[in-house]
């Protein structure tokens, strides 16, 4: 399989690029890591941005340390992409250079389509400098008609240009390069052109190009939301570009697009891909920050057989925490009346810490019901739940736990508290795949990266107890997650 690198050209400077950034980028690199680890995506910043806003994804972020632009070009031919963008495309090549078969470059008003994308990497055997959209034999051309040749211009004369091989560029809004071209340009770095537009320049150094007819779609913000979502959803394109549009629509546009999925699941397999519509409300209450609540969200947004919903009625499935219901939540007002009148359909996530707590017990008509908490612990004795459906996510027995060393239990917030290992069941367990290879990996010396693991994706950090005291199960048989048991939609 072909790893692939997606260099990001980012900016601050704009409301709306941070939009960008904090809903479809930190959604796409979070969906990655869990689905398809072999694609990596990088934001290329420029030297001098403040990226507090961005600590979480600071893995994903490559800076140019270039502070004095005037060392790549004349001042005099400074502008804001020039040579701003170019630099900090190929200091990122210079980091990553001989990681990846695959580097495609593109900028943050781009959402790819990631199971159309990703395919046509795989399926294309020689992949070439190429994109979506390209001026054929006509950069020199182009420079001329756009008026940036002359004696006040950074190119004199066309003649400048003899040296160099390449006569058509592809637009830097997105374009391929394969690890022997990015190796090619590295070697041939000092006659790179920082003076001129930068997918221009890129277009100097190739002779050998592709124009990818089916590649993209472009959409334009006068069209309506509903008129976008429609043409996206019908085309096969593994590249959108969302060309110019202003802050008010992108953001009503992301909505759709993260409800409905777009940038997870091709046209054919959009029924079969996302199996459940879950309908999984936050709001706006100290309770809906909990781990419970926030986590929960995090891995059913980007588990790719979910796809959240707005409407209660339209789901195939309501999903609560005890969080949405518990009194001293305001919206229990709001969220009680949706549990009763969809209770067939709803699922319970019960974090408390009573095991004897049942809500609804005595009209038991939950669609499933997951208890943190089922073992009393004055008895050590699992709680008898008079034959009502409860499926425990954790057991402890006090003489069976393993805690680790006080140090560990500090590094991961459980100071004073007992962690328990071994048969993870949660309903928020995403890729499982991960799983099954943590499991047959599992031994004493990895114990603090699988419970890394665990606090990234669980949906409430819990695990259950070792039948043996003294050692961790290499071969522990893992759950499969529960959203896999539930009736997908017909």
């Amino acid at each position: 399989m072909k790893s692939i690198a997606i260099l990001v050209i980012a900016a601050t400077n704009q409301p709306v690029y941070v939009h960008y950034i904090k809903t479809y980028w930190t959604e796409l690199i979070r969906y990655l890591k869990l689905t398809r680890p072999h694609i990596d995506v990088f934001l290329l910043f420029e030297n001098g941005t403040d990226l507090g806003l961005f600590s979480d994804l600071r893995d994903h972020i490559i800076q140019d340390p270039l502070s004095d632009p005037g060392t790549l070009c004349d001042p005099r031919f400074h502008t804001s992409i020039i040579p701003g963008i170019l630099s900090k495309t190929v200091y990122a090549f210079e980091l990553l250079q001989g990681r990846y078969d695959v580097y495609f470059r593109t900028n943050l008003s781009s959402m790819l389509r990631l199971p159309y994308f990703d395919q046509f990497v795989q399926d294309k055997a020689n992949l070439v400098y190429s994109g979506g959209a390209a001026w054929h034999d006509a950069l020199r051309q182009t420079l001329v008609a756009s008026g940036s040749i002359g004696p006040n211009k950074s190119i004199k004369s066309l003649s400048e240009l003899d040296g160099y091989p390449g006569n058509t560029f592809i637009s830097g809004a997105g374009y391929f390069l394969s690890a022997d071209e990015v190796q090619s340009l590295l070697q041939r770095k000092d006659h790179i052109r920082y003076d001129i537009v930068d997918d221009v320049s890129m277009g100097l150094m190739f002779s050998q190009y592709e124009y990818l007819p089916d590649f993209s779609l472009t959409v334009l913000p006068q069209e309506s939301v509903a008129e976008i979502k429609s043409r996206i959803r019908r085309s096969n394109a593994p590249y959108v570009r969302l060309q110019h549009f202003p802050l008010d629509k992108i953001q009503r546009l992301w909505q759709h697009m993260e409800h409905g999925q777009l940038w997870k699941v091709t046209a054919e397999n959009d029924a079969l891909d996302a199996n459940y519509k879950v309908y999984f409300p936050i709001f706006n209450h100290i309770e809906s920050k909990s781990n419970e609540v926030r986590l929960t969200h995090e891995g059913l947004n980007a588990h790719p057989k979910v796809s959240l919903v707005d409407d209660p009625e339209s789901a195939d499935y309501v999903v609560f925490c005890q969080n949405h219901l518990v009194d001293h939540c305001p919206f229990h007002t709001e969220f009680r009346p949706i549990k009763d009148k969809y209770e067939h359909k709803t699922i319970m996530l019960d974090f408390d810490d009573n095991p004897n707590l049942v809500y609804d017990r005595d009209d038991f008509g939950w669609a499933a019901y997951f208890q943190r908490s089922c073992v009393d612990r004055r008895t050590n004795q699992t709680v008898d739940y008079k034959g009502l459906p409860i499926l425990p996510t954790a057991y402890g027995v006090a003489d069976d736990m393993v805690g680790p060393p006080d140090q560990e239990r500090a590094s991961i917030g459980r100071q004073g508290r007992a962690f328990v290992l071994a048969h993870h069941r949660s309903i928020n367990r995403i890729n499982e795949v991960i799983w099954e290879l943590e499991a047959q990996r599992a031994d004493v010396a990895e114990l603090k990266e699988i419970l890394s693991l665990q606090r990234k994706i669980s949906s409430a950090n819990q695990a259950t107890a070792l039948h043996e005291h003294e050692r961790v199960s290499a071969r522990s048989e893992w759950t499969r997650p529960v959203i896999e048991n539930l009736t997908p939609r017909s």
